[in-house]
């Protein structure tokens, strides 16, 4: 599944490269230039390293205490998976610091709350690009409300309630694994979502993803706004689902 998820995304890649236009792509790389490749590549590295240490403040807020170079190694691993659908294959650091005693069902909530925030901040992102025009100050506010409102119900016991009661209802011993599972997995990442932890993942969130390279170059500053405009509403949506 690895495999072919990956000969996928590579032959994707080379999909996109050669419908641009192979002379295009290169052109581009070559006016990037090595600084400037070296800025971007920065940046990206710099973005998975905030990121880390919010991981490894989940970890260690859980109760154990990994070796930090040890540590961001299993981190990097996981984002050799990350083409896989939904970034499941990112879950591999559970297999390497099950080792370590950590149980599954702690670093899978671990995963799912960075999976959380990361929704929260690329709304929060793409909602503040939204504000710069006049037209779509509902949209915005609409889409802080939804965030809001999905935050108090995943920190409520609303949601165990009915896996719970699904569990009692149902006679198929797949969906009560799976709702099992889901409780376990929600119960446990709610120690990640009190709102102090919840406040500095989020901020911390920002800082990565604000680090990323831009999408736009100083030679697409023709069509900015239309641009804008496109990708701020169409990340928030997406975010959300």
């Amino acid at each position: 599944m690895i495999l072919v998820s990956l000969v996928l995304s590579a032959a994707a890649y080379l999909l996109v490269v050669f419908y641009t236009g192979y002379d295009k792509v290169i052109d581009a790389f070559i006016t990037i230039g090595l600084f400037g490749w070296i800025f971007l590549i920065s940046c990206s590295f710099l973005s998975y390293v905030v990121r880390f240490f919010r991981w490894q403040l989940y970890i260690r807020h859980a109760g154990w205490n990994i070796e930090t170079k040890t540590h961001f190694l299993y981190y990097l691993a996981g984002f050799a998976l990350t083409t896989t659908p939904g970034k499941a294959g990112e879950t591999i650091r559970s297999v390497l610091l099950r080792p370590h005693g950590v149980p599954y069902p702690v670093s899978l909530a671990c995963f799912f709350s960075e999976r959380l925030l990361d929704v929260i901040v690329i709304g929060l992102l793409a909602s503040l690009t939204v504000t710069i025009f006049d037209d779509y100050d509902a949209f915005v506010l609409v889409t802080c409300v939804v965030i809001f409102m999905c935050l108090v119900l995943i920190r409520s016991t609303l949601i165990l309630r009915l896996l719970n009661y699904f569990t009692s209802l149902t006679n198929s011993r797949w969906l009560q694994h799976l709702f099992i599972h889901s409780t376990t997995l929600l119960q446990t990442a709610q120690q990640f979502l009190h709102w102090r932890l919840l406040a500095f993942g989020t901020s911390v969130g920002l800082l990565a993803w604000a680090s990323d390279p831009p999408p736009t170059t100083t030679r697409c500053r023709s069509g900015l706004r239309s641009r804008m405009r496109a990708m701020a509403c169409s990340k928030v949506p997406w975010s959300l689902a």
